[in-house]
């Protein structure tokens, strides 16, 4: 009995220890803005705030420290200039400031949405000031993802109140479906530095960017409880706090990051990989690049951009140098592999070539290509892209090999869901499934190939990786098997194009016998008769 006694002693007390060691943010922590620059719209600054600090303490939790933010203006520099002082909660805003004043006199909302959109990114960073350091992870995009997944969800839940809306009419941008295709470019041309801002080339940089936002809000869907309890970033800057505070460090290395991180992603998973490793095998997380000219190709919301720079190492740091007034030939394919587009033009200062993006009818897969020759070698890039609803929460896809190159159009026929659900379309290379909020990860099948695929509350975009055993088995499957698996919704039949395909076949070899059946008896019915008389005589 006392043997028992002291068992549960023990274990009540290796209990207390550990929950008293796993600090967690004092829920009484609070950020408010303190003194900010005349040269900024001060009033209006702090009406947004109000709105946003119940949203960060919804989605964020509460902030490291109770912090007091002061907002310093410097309108000579530029964005990359924004930064927090070191040893103070301050923040000095640079290019904002500087745009802010060149516009408030003449589009003062548009001057006040930039400001705002400043506040949301910033903001979230000041969230993790411990004391007066703000905590830093490394590299860099580690602590930029989780900057813009708090901003995005700052925002989306913004629009709804109809808190933020751009000029234009249009709500603060939900997650779209666009940044996407960025995450299937070449991961070396497209990450390849450890630090940012001016060491990317300007539209790397934006690559970059909206690939971190997509990895983490998609990692924070997976690992919380429901797509209605977006509970992981909590749960995440908890570990991070509680970290913090045991080492009295506020910098944070990648593998002191992976420690944090491994536990909490314990048993979890994104696109049937174990999430941790998934979540470090994303394109941003290659930070040494090979050093030479790269070619890129990415598409923006009304141009196909081709770009180019030279990789060098400087004093140890990876840095991407524009190459300019350089031939780029850009090429636009459709599902079928036709060409839409050819042009060669001409990259500019950021080394930039830009072609206008054609006219895409429907939901409809295309491949982009760039070629040119930099540095006396050869390089080609390529992508690709298709139309979908802007205002969408629904999962699309396409189907890709090893290589991640797209497979024919056509073999979208032969992927199957379970789990009781249907697609929406599936055709020309492209599928579309509405997946209930209430389920976070969908089941495909293609020739026995299973694949699940993670759903957050927002539209979601995936290129399926065929293995090539069952790329082979599709090219051996006959025509009429793939068509049947073809599926458009505009369909007024509402049956798949298959289907259609060879009913309508029917129907036209059945018009055709009868046709001729038809002309067949009106000549037999019209032949004259022979006379009465004239027959031959029996001998």
């Amino acid at each position: 009995m006392r043997r028992i006694i002291l068992l549960l002693l023990i274990g009540f007390l290796t209990f207390f220890a550990s929950s008293a060691v796993c600090a967690q943010v004092p829920e009484n922590n609070r950020m408010t803005l303190g003194e900010i620059s005349d040269l900024l719209p001060v009033k209006e600054m702090r009406s947004f705030y109000s709105k946003m600090e119940p949203l960060m303490l919804k989605i964020f939790g509460p902030p490291f420290s109770n912090i007091n933010l002061k907002i310093e203006a410097d309108p000579t520099g530029t964005v990359h200039d924004t930064e927090f002082l070191d040893n103070e909660q301050t923040l000095f805003l640079a290019g904002q400031a500087k745009e802010y004043l060149k516009n408030k006199d003449t589009d003062k909302r548009h001057a006040l949405e930039q400001i705002y959109g400043s506040m949301l990114h910033e903001l979230s960073h000041a969230q993790y000031y411990y004391g007066n350091k703000r905590v830093s992870f490394h590299p860099q995009w580690i602590n930029e993802g989780w900057a813009k997944a708090s901003d995005t969800l700052l925002g989306r839940e913004l629009a709804k109140t109809g808190s933020f809306v751009f000029t234009t009419g249009v709500v603060y941008p939900d997650v779209g479906l666009m940044p996407y295709f960025k995450l299937y470019l070449d991961p070396d041309t497209v990450a390849g530095t450890t630090n940012w801002g001016s060491f990317k080339q300007n539209t790397n940089h934006g690559n970059v960017y909206d690939i971190t936002t997509l990895v983490h809000l998609t990692l924070i869907s997976a690992a919380s409880s429901t797509n209605d309890n977006l509970d992981f970033f909590k749960t995440f800057n908890n570990a991070v706090y509680n970290w913090v505070k045991e080492n009295n460090q506020t910098d944070i290395s990648l593998e002191e990051y992976q420690q944090i991180m491994r536990p909490l992603l314990q048993g979890k998973t994104i696109d049937g990989q174990p999430a941790f490793d998934w979540y470090f095998s994303n394109p941003n997380s290659l930070t040494k690049g090979k050093v030479g000219a790269h070619l890129g190709i990415t598409v923006e919301p009304r141009e196909v951009v081709a770009f180019v720079f030279r990789r060098v190492l400087e004093n140890n740091e990876y840095k991407e140098k524009p190459i300019g007034n350089l031939p780029v030939t850009v090429e636009v394919l459709d599902y079928k592999g036709e060409r839409i587009v050819r042009k060669t033009v001409t990259t500019d200062q950021d080394g930039n070539g830009r072609v206008p993006l054609p006219q895409i009818e429907g939901k409809a897969v295309v491949t982009m290509k760039a070629s040119c020759v930099a540095d006396g070698k050869s390089l080609s890039a390529e992508s690709f892209y298709f139309n979908a609803p802007s205002k969408s929460e629904k999962l699309y896809g396409v189907l890709v090999d090893e290589q991640g190159k797209l497979l024919p159009a056509k073999y979208v026929g032969l992927l199957q869901l379970k789990d009781n659900l249907t697609f929406d379309y599936k055709n020309k290379g492209v599928f579309e499934v509405t997946v209930p909020t209430s389920k976070k990860t969908v089941d495909f099948d293609f020739l026995g190939y299973k694949q699940q695929v993670n759903k957050g509350p927002w539209v979601r975009m995936v290129a399926i990786k065929i293995p090539t055993e069952y790329v082979r088995e599709a090219s051996s499957q006959p025509e009429s098997v793939i068509e049947v698996g073809l599926f458009d919704s505009s369909n007024p039949s509402g049956q798949s194009i298959g289907k259609t395909v060879k009913k309508n076949q029917v129907f036209w070899i059945g018009a055709i016998i009868t046709g001729l059946l038809l002309a067949l008896s009106v000549a037999v019915f019209k032949m004259p008769s022979r006379p009465k008389g004239t027959g031959r005589k029996r001998l």
